[in-house]
């Protein structure tokens, strides 16, 4: 009896499951390519994970807009600041073996260098600290492309290298310093290169075999790249950041590191023996100086039912990067974009998935695009409202001025408002100082129907003018 009735609990949870992911990916199937083709992203892919196993990805797109590559879950991307996830599995496990200690002072296991001096104290710069970005370190700056840690460390022309510019513990800055500092003490510690030990201990005992740190190794032909609004195509450069942003990947691959953050189907505990189940816990729960921001190498976010999500984004040189779980849901997933314009469809993807497959009420991105898009609609009901008095003659918009010259400023100056609102969100004007924003315009991420609020706008500037222009001086 009790065997049937764990047969039919199973049978029902399958079909919720099939009917989760039917839900999922037909919303993804129907919104999907169309803002991608809106930011001018080529491809994307993405993966659910389900009581520790994938259970379902898709590709759309390209994965290279010059050799029209389609995007698969199995295409290599970059995965970016995914990557100090997998850094604070690797220390998690030294810590385990009695090799680091979280609260000690990360110069403890320095040996090739050392934090130079400062009005703080180093020794409160911990391994914890540096975990969970509160360790007062300074934002390096660029990239170390084509150099070495110990470059980046020392700081370079254009970046600052890894310095106290605060009292450890005072607040959380999001900085990849601390990470590039725990870089250096797994290798010091290991006496080992970081790429080399994080294949051995982690990437192969998880199955991630498509994955790694090491440039030198990547299947090119499986490469995709980052490609800029314009339609570029970023150059793959390599860079000594490891530990904050170096690994390559492919989405099938990081849901399978999703996959072993919770215990899976057959009883394999979170962890997979890599670290355990309570270390798992324990970075994903958030530390008390971030503020409930971020834990150890996860991002953090709370629900109202008492869930917690743990996820973490990345971008870099046309790559957006994202994944998440939320444990007492038992389900994870990961979003991959290769377009500059990554980041707005990234919070597209995770909000269906939150309602499909965790049943959740939408976190703050969700809410901030529902806000956006009703609020550009009332405003243009609003504006047409006006417009439409306006012709019938109940609202007349002119200037009680004698002098006709004033009226012809006054018309250029309300003309001006939308010359203005045109060049802001429809041309790149504001965001070609950078090089990533390039062709990026900020209409692009918000909802379809701004495209009519800007018509509106601009007709309305149009008729406030032109109605006064024609008003008789007395």
């Amino acid at each position: 009896m009790k065997l049937f009735a764990t047969l039919i609990v199973s049978a029902m949870a399958a079909a919720s499951q099939t009917a989760a992911v039917r839900e999922l990916e037909a919303k993804l199937d129907e919104d999907l390519p169309a803002r991608m083709q809106r930011l001018h992203i080529p491809g994307a892919a993405a993966a659910l994970v389900d009581r520790g196993a994938i259970v379902w990805s898709k590709g759309y797109g390209l994965a290279d807009r010059i050799t029209r590559t389609p995007f698969t879950p199995s295409t290599i991307i970059r995965a970016a600041s995914i990557s100090k996830a997998l850094c604070a599995w690797a220390v998690m496990r030294l810590v385990e073996q009695g090799a680091i200690d979280l609260d000690a002072p990360a110069a403890r296991y320095l040996k090739r260098w050392k934090l130079p001096p400062s009005g703080f104290d180093p020794s409160q710069v911990t391994i914890r600290r540096a975990l969970s970005h509160t360790a007062g370190l300074a934002i390096p700056g660029r990239l170390g492309f084509n150099r070495t840690l110990s470059e980046v460390l020392d700081g370079f022309p254009g970046s600052g290298g890894v310095r106290l510019i605060r009292p450890p513990g005072e607040r959380f800055q999001y900085t990849n310093a601390g990470f590039n500092l725990l870089q250096a003490v797994i290798e010091d510690v290991t006496a080992e290169p970081y790429h080399l030990y994080m294949e051995r201990v982690l990437l192969e005992p998880l199955g991630m075999r498509d994955s790694t740190f090491d440039p030198n190794t990547v299947d090119r032909r499986r490469l995709g790249s980052g490609h800029m609004v314009t339609g570029e195509r970023y150059q793959d450069v390599p860079f000594a950041e490891l530990a904050s942003g170096g690994l390559y990947s492919t989405v099938e691959d990081l849901a399978r590191f999703l996959s072993a953050s919770m215990p899976g189907s057959n009883g394999e505990p979170a962890g997979r023996g890599v670290i355990t189940p309570a270390s798992v816990q324990l970075m994903m729960r958030s530390e008390p100086e971030t503020g409930g921001a971020y834990g150890l190498g996860y991002e953090t976010r709370s629900f109202s039912d008492g869930s917690l999500m743990a996820a973490h984004n990345g971008r870099l040189s046309g790559w957006s990067t994202r994944f998440a779980i939320i444990p007492k849901k038992a389900t994870g997933f990961v979003i991959v974009a290769n377009g500059d314009a990554g980041f707005a469809l990234l919070d597209h993807a995770t909000c269906p998935w939150l309602d499909c497959s965790a049943g959740l009420q939408p976190v703050r991105p969700c809410r901030i695009w529902q806000g956006l898009s009703a609020g550009v609609l009332i405003l243009s009901f609003a504006l047409t409202f006006l417009l439409v008095r306006s012709f019938a003659g109940r609202r007349r918009y002119r200037w009680s001025s004698g002098r006709r010259l004033w009226n012809w400023i006054r018309a250029a100056m309300v003309l001006l408002i939308g010359v203005v609102w045109i060049i802001v969100w429809h041309t790149g004007f504001i965001a070609s100082s950078r090089v990533w924003m390039r062709g990026f315009k900020p209409a692009m991420v918000m909802p379809e129907s701004f495209t009519i609020l800007t018509v509106i706008v601009v007709t309305w500037c149009l008729v406030i003018a032109a109605v006064n222009l024609r008003t008789r001086n007395p």
